[in-house]
């Protein structure tokens, strides 16, 4: 067979074939149907298939608890906050009432707090071996199970 088509790594081959596969048409119901056809022309045995199935909806599984880790990290971000605003907006009113500017300590202070607090929340990303995402999950998992 002629080649057509200069590849020149094997994640190139993935991506090509990544991209063909969506622009193909398929029904749903053929999925599988789909997916075992196309194992077999590429002479990877069922047993393969098999595991790096169960591996990937592990690793999609791991994707939206991080994902959803994320979120509470955000949620708790915004709930400590909310106070900081309040309370600090309540001590500046009180302080310049009588013309003093005592206010400024705490809101720095606790501003170290909420920024340390921001940068967890949004720039950091955790992963599977986070001690406060073990920690998240377990918790969580013991709500879920009766």
């Amino acid at each position: 067979m002629e080649e057509k088509f200069k590849v020149e790594t094997e994640e190139d081959v993935q991506d090509i074939l990544r991209l063909a596969i969506r622009k193909e048409p398929v029904a749903y119901a053929d999925l599988n149907k789909r997916l075992l056809e196309t194992a077999k022309e590429l002479g990877i045995s069922e047993h393969a298939l098999e595991q790096a199935v169960k591996e990937h909806y592990e690793d999609q599984g791991l994707k939206r608890e991080l994902a959803d880790f994320q979120e509470h990290r955000k949620r708790g971000f915004f709930s400590h906050l909310i106070p900081y605003v309040l309370v600090n907006a309540m001590l500046m009113v009180a302080a310049l009432s009588e013309g003093e500017y005592w206010f400024v300590f705490p809101l720095f202070g606790w501003g170290i707090g909420i920024a340390s607090h921001a940068y967890t929340a949004f720039f950091r990303r955790p992963d599977e071996h986070d001690p406060e995402f073990i920690t998240w999950r377990a918790l969580r998992n013991a709500k879920i199970r009766p």
